[in-house]
């Protein structure tokens, strides 16, 4: 999203789609030695970014992002209507659109 790959790893932050790989994941201790490994091993962080594309990840976190924007317009909806309301309630949709649907497969989408 801006940042280099791996950065989040390399740097001892995990990730809802880390988090969400390793829930997914058949051998969880491997998993979490890879999220210890990335922060010094180029190695590491390559086979953890690698094992949570290959999971459903990365799909689950744009459908999370896709429910928590529909219940923020929903909020928004009892705003009264002006410029800034509609502005607000247009920002989760282009958010989602221009930045995060590249990075999704749109068959597995549910937003």
């Amino acid at each position: 999203m801006g940042k280099p790959v791996n950065n989040d790893a390399k740097s001892g932050v995990y990730t809802y789609p880390v988090l969400v790989a390793l829930a997914e994941d058949a051998d969880p201790d491997a998993f979490r030695a890879l999220m210890l490994g990335a922060k010094d091993s180029q190695q590491a962080a390559d086979e953890l970014k690698a094992r949570v594309l290959a999971s459903g990840a990365v799909t689950e976190t744009l459908n999370r992002i896709g429910e928590y924007n529909k219940l923020a317009s929903a909020c928004l909806s009892d705003l009264p209507d002006c410029p800034t309301r509609t502005g607000l309630m247009e920002l989760p949709e282009r958010y989602l659109n221009g930045i995060l649907t590249e990075k999704s497969d749109p068959a597995h989408r549910t937003w």
